[in-house]
């Protein structure tokens, strides 16, 4: 227990040291006032096991039970009166105690006010503990006996006080802590400021310093109170601790790690830490000096936290050098995903040797893993912290195109690099997605990636690559997919039917493998091939188009189908100008005229509609074609006809557009409708004008045969009809008669004839 400084002199105070104070043999580093030798540990101190300190003197208990003083012996306090074996020992104020392994009690040094006088009898005894004037010990059964001064109380303990695990004695305050992790104290300070802290609980260890206390709960925190001058019941925010001690006004704490946090009065150097100090067991608080059980070989490393795949540098260090052949420390991992060395050598006279500490990337989540030293001692284990080495993956776009040519980057990236190359496994759940089967980060690297196909898909979805290692999953990351659409598009918007065009189907995107697009036409008038393939790589294809004729404006769609999926453009059908009817008179005499008409369904389109005209028959002569003008329903035509004997039906046939019309007319032999004479008489030797009249004007010249029934009248033997007319003139002549005669003149044409009678006299 400290007791408040004692101060011969101010040079004495000011020669405290902070040098640590590590002999060839010893497992304790010491620190702080060294003014009475507090620092002066004795060289045949052999594995200390436990360490108490007071206001100058360290008393140690060894592995064998043996218990070494240090420090000044005024009072008999620095000699151990016997070679007892002890199982634990206390420090109070020139006083000391040990629990023998018999479970009594020895004390030894100043005996003022009876902090000597143990009560006769006592056994049993697990824990003691010295304070500046009193001893308290805890017996087996939980209850505890106190003796030496009771000014302030601290040797009497509350009626009933029992179940109590361990004791802490300060200047004038008792403690005890009890098993359900509660603090009770007795006694006070001569400030006040004694009383445990309400609520406290989850006590595990106690201290007691001089004017203040402390109590390290399950969770590592430290809470202190009474005297906080020096901020000595302020423990570090963040501090957690497995061991506490309490010096006069500073305060000790040792870490998980085996490190050692002081806090509080630092006026002989108690805050200052030796450089390096690891490995720290226990640790004792004496007036101004500090005391540190180290292992006997423990083990750091130069990180606390790696990635899985990383790697980390050990040391292991002892708390004595090696011997002239050194020394060889064997090493665990308590996870085989984390490696070390069997063993690691310490060189001869050294006190460290480094080794080399690999992790293997598992993806088995965060985790701590202790490394320590295996030497048959209690050691300081290091705990080191592996964080999942993180994947993650990663498309290089959201949105894809199914069956497109667009290659797809799928990268992982690790949040630490590998230290040697690792592959990754690649699965798609579903076709639709074909990556490249692994991915290999190398070695020192963070990051990979490979490359993805797809296969159309007929709707949009979203599917997902799922990355292994070592066969166990890691991560995933998806993209969506989007079917492949189609457009129809056409040469024109629209198409004069009965013609022929083309049209195209263009992909949204070039595809990766030949693709083949059906099509379909809404309307008969329409056709298409049932499909065109657009090649790998393009994005379009045409296809032919045929139609037939229409008589009204069509819409029709084409419809392409890609993985099921329909898209359709629309192409108008113009209605062709088909021949409707075609017209002719009933009749018509030879070598006549007659006009017939073709009339269309509608409007010739521009440049017109050519409709081609075919007779039955020579009788009846048309035109090859005839041209109906744009914007214009009909067109007329001129048809002759020959010179028939008989009378002969002949049917003339019309074709436009595909579309056919036939009319039939008659043609009906010329016939001699009149015969004049410009004279009815004339002398012998004269002349006289007939004239012949046909029962229709002729459309060519047509001749009509002229006889004379005597030949004292001459005529000619045809007349000709001129084209355009009817009729035509022609002479008659007559010779010397010497007696009248009457002449029958003829005119006859195809089985007609009319005659007249000329009289000629002498």
């Amino acid at each position: 227990m400290p007791r408040p400084r004692f101060r011969p002199s101010l040079l004495l105070g000011l020669l405290a040291t902070l040098v640590p104070a590590l002999a060839s043999a010893q497992k304790v580093v010491v620190w702080g006032n060294d003014s009475a030798n507090q620092l002066h540990v004795p060289s045949t101190l052999d594995r200390p096991v436990q360490v108490s300190s007071s206001y100058a003197n360290t008393v140690a208990l060894q592995a064998d039970g043996k218990i070494v003083v240090w420090g000044p012996n005024g009072f008999g306090q620095g000699a151990v009166p016997e070679p007892w074996i002890a199982r634990k020992v206390g420090s109070g104020y020139l006083h000391n105690v040990a629990i023998l392994v018999d479970g009594t009690v020895r004390a030894w040094g100043s005996d003022v006010d009876g902090r000597n006088g143990v009560p006769p009898n006592l056994t049993g005894v697990i824990d003691i503990a010295a304070g500046a004037e009193h001893t308290l010990a805890l017996k087996g059964d939980g209850t505890v006996v106190a003796w030496g001064d009771d000014s302030r109380g601290q040797c009497t303990p509350p009626a009933g006080l029992s179940n109590v695990t361990s004791v802490a004695a300060g200047y004038s305050v008792s403690l005890a802590l009890k098993s359900d992790g509660t603090v009770v104290n007795w006694g006070s300070f001569p400030q006040g400021g004694s009383t445990v802290p309400a609520g406290l609980s989850g006590v595990v260890r106690v201290a007691a310093g001089r004017y203040h206390n402390l109590a390290l709960k399950a969770d590592g925190t430290i809470v202190g109170w009474g005297s906080n001058g020096y901020g000595e019941s302020s423990a570090p925010t963040g501090l957690s601790a497995v061991r506490i001690a309490a010096g006069d006004s500073f305060s000790m704490a040792v870490r998980k790690d085996g490190t050692v946090a002081v806090w509080g009065n630092n006026g002989s150097g108690e805050c200052d830490v030796p450089v390096g100090l690891t490995g720290v067991l226990d640790v004792a608080a004496g007036s101004a000096h500090c005391v540190a059980i180290v292992a006997a070989a423990h083990c750091v490393l130069d990180q606390k936290e790696i990635y899985e795949g990383a790697s980390a540098t050990g040391t292991v260090k002892l708390a004595s050098p090696a011997g002239p052949d050194g020394a060889v420390v064997a090493l665990s991992s308590d996870d085989p995903s984390v490696t070390v060395p069997d063993s690691v050598r310490v060189p001869a006279g050294a006190t460290s040797a480094t080794f080399p500490v690999f992790s293997k990337m598992v993806l088995g989540g965060d985790r701590t893993v202790t490394i320590q030293t295996e030497t048959g001692e209690t050691t300081v284990p290091f705990k080191l912290k592996v964080k999942t080495n993180t994947v993650a993956a990663a498309f290089d776009r959201s949105t894809v195109v199914g069956g497109s040519t667009t290659r797809l980057v799928f990268s992982l990236t690790l949040a630490e690099a590998v230290r040697a190359d690792s592959v990754f496994t690649l699965a798609a759940n579903g076709e639709e997605l074909l990556p490249d089967s692994t991915i290999t980060i190398p070695a020192g690297a963070k990051s990979g990636k490979a490359f993805v196909i797809t296969n159309p898909t007929p709707v949009t979805v979203e599917k997902r690559i799922l990355v292994r290692y070592r066969g166990l999953a890691s991560t995933t990351a998806g993209i969506t997919l989007t079917p492949l659409k189609a457009s129809v598009r056409f040469e024109n918007p629209s198409v004069m039917s009965g013609e022929a065009a083309s049209g195209l189907v263009y992909l949204t995107t070039p595809v990766r493998q030949a693709q083949t697009v059906a099509l379909t036409s809404s309307d008969a008038a329409l056709t298409v091939p049932a499909s065109v393939t657009v090649k790998a790589g393009a994005t379009y294809a045409t296809f032919p188009i045929s139609t037939t004729p229409v008589s009204a404006r069509t819409t029709v769609r084409v419809t392409s189908t890609v993985n099921g999926n329909p898209y359709s453009g629309s192409i108008s059908l113009l209605p062709t100008a088909v021949l409707k009817t075609l017209t002719l008179p009933a009749s018509v005499y030879g070598n006549g005229k007659i006009v017939g008409t073709v009339r269309l369904t509608v409007a010739a389109p521009v440049g017109g509609t050519t409709v081609t005209l075919v007779s039955g028959g020579p009788w009846l002569k048309v035109p090859a074609t005839v041209t109906v003008p744009v914007g214009q329903y009909a067109a007329t035509f001129d048809a002759f006809s020959s010179d028939v004997v008989v009378e002969t039906s002949v049917v003339v046939t019309a074709t436009a557009g595909g579309v056919s019309a036939s009319s039939g007319t008659t043609v009906k032999p010329l016939s001699v409708s009149a015969l004049t004479l410009s004279a009815s008489m004339v002398a012998g030797g004269g002349t006289v004008t007939g004239t012949v009249t046909l029962n229709t004007p002729v459309a060519f010249d047509t001749d009509v045969t002229l006889t004379s029934a005597d030949p004292l009248v001459g005529v000619p033997a045809t007349v000709t009809i001129p084209a355009g007319s009817k009729t035509a003139t022609f002479t008659v002549s007559t010779s010397s008669t010497v007696s009248a005669k009457n002449v029958k003149i003829t005119a006859s044409k195809h089985g007609s004839s009319v005659y007249r009678t000329l009289k000629v006299i002498p």
